[in-house]
């Protein structure tokens, strides 16, 4: 196998790929910059949540939310950093992972009964009992599926469909149509379709935080200018929707196959 110049080893060639997929400033518009930012604020301050950056319940109160919250901020984190270095899948998949774990936030900061069986069951009994559809059952009968929770559902639908169970004529083409690449590669259909992704998720997180009163005053503001941020800088590519204009056509050299 011939690797790129400079390389000698099949790992030395995926890193070098994944340090030159990151594109910049000028090759993403104006909108996704914005959304670029407010994702990591958002991760930012996840993360300030489940670290008790701020301030700290005590060491007699219950963690149990900001311990799930602290898995979603690294989580989030990874996603980035995915997007970052042109695994743009993969980001997707996780993003698929936070779309759940919305619902099992927004469920557990709403019924005591599903956070006693979070904290105190089996992980046989937590699965059976917390599975996603029986979350999403639960929500939808405490009246609390509102429009942000009936699209995350919908997202986590369209991203099991297209990243998780794809069908064969995807398979190839990944995300998007195309020839068979392996390793990264910068591609702005992927670019802005998995940050576009990833950053409703936060901001839905976030909210499900806000209106629950999770975040301390002095963190209010912080939290309302990340969410902000990622409203102003969302676009319009989502995962049910990938216009002709926008897919990428994948230099010859980098075909697996012709």
């Amino acid at each position: 196998m011939e690797y790129p110049k400079g390389c000698s080893s099949f790992q030395e060639a995926a890193r070098s790929l994944s340090a030159k997929a990151f594109p910049s400033i000028e090759d993403i518009g104006q909108k996704a910059p914005v959304c670029w930012d407010g994702a990591w604020f958002a991760a930012e301050e996840l993360y300030r949540f489940a670290s008790c950056h701020d301030t700290c319940p005590g060491p007699r109160q219950d963690h149990t939310v900001r311990l799930l919250v602290g898995r979603i901020a690294n989580q989030a984190i990874g996603a980035l950093d995915c997007i970052e270095r042109g695994h743009y899948d993969n980001a997707l998949i996780v993003c698929r992972v936070l779309l759940e774990q919305h619902n099992v936030l927004a469920l557990l900061l709403t019924d005591s009964e599903a956070l006693t069986v979070f904290k105190r069951s089996s992980h046989s009994e937590v699965y059976e009992k917390l599975a996603p559809r029986h979350v999403r059952t639960r929500l939808a009968e405490l009246g609390i599926d509102d429009p942000v929770i009936k699209e995350v559902n919908k997202l986590t639908k369209e991203l099991s469909l297209r990243s998780i169970h794809p069908a064969l004529e995807q398979l190839a083409t990944s995300h998007m149509p195309g020839h068979l690449v392996a390793g990264p590669l910068w591609q702005p259909a992927g670019f802005l379709l998995s940050l576009n992704e990833l950053a409703f998720v936060e901001a839905a997180i976030l909210r499900i935080l806000m209106i629950k009163s999770a975040f301390d005053e002095q963190a209010v503001d912080r939290v309302s200018t990340a969410i902000n941020c990622i409203v102003d800088g969302l676009g319009g590519l989502r995962i049910d929707h990938m216009p002709e204009y926008l897919r990428h056509n994948i230099p010859k050299d980098r075909w697996l196959n012709d």
